[in-house]
């Protein structure tokens, strides 16, 4: 691979840790130990040190495979199913044919898109359960996350530059 691009560092900022996430996990933590319920922080520990683990490894490259976004990802919702008990529920489904060893994307930027979806559905207080269908499609050489209703495609990366959104 050749050297990234000046304008790929710029890019890759929005794939940096989010600090919001990071306290709200560990606020949850405290809240579970705090309320007694210390399976679930025994549980949210073990998921935010693993998927800690797995960002640290993907973070400081700015393209990564599809494979270890969608881990990332999975480890991500696992989290965040955790922190809002029966209020969040996440299913993953993968269109078949889709190759995740072969597939580029830019590090963090599944992870984004799907803690924007959990964001808009968290905010309808009404709702009992909230359901997060994250579905990873093939579309005219994009990939896309569709969550619910809301698709989007990020531009296959076949050389280290920005992807679409």
């Amino acid at each position: 691979m050749s050297p990234l691009p000046a304008h790929t560092e710029e890019c890759n900022l929005s794939g940096q840790f989010d600090t919001h996430f990071i306290y709200n996990v560990l606020n949850a933590i405290e809240s579970c130990i705090m309320g007694g319920d210390t399976p679930t922080a025994q549980r949210l520990i073990q998921q935010f040190a693993t998927w800690h683990r797995v960002a640290v490894l993907t973070l400081p490259r700015a393209v990564v495979t599809l494979q270890q976004e969608w881990l990332s990802l999975k480890l991500y919702a696992t989290l965040e199913e955790l922190r809002f008990g029966r209020k969040l529920v996440s299913g993953f489904t993968l269109e078949k044919g889709i190759d995740l060893g072969r597939i580029h994307v830019q590090s963090m930027s599944l992870q984004s898109l799907l803690s924007l979806a959990i964001q808009r559905q968290m905010k309808d207080a009404s709702r009992k359960s909230n359901l997060i269908a994250v579905a990873i499609t093939w579309q005219d050489g994009y990939i896309c996350l569709v969550t619910g209703s809301t698709r989007h495609c990020l531009e296959i990366l076949t050389s280290p530059i920005c992807s679409k959104q």
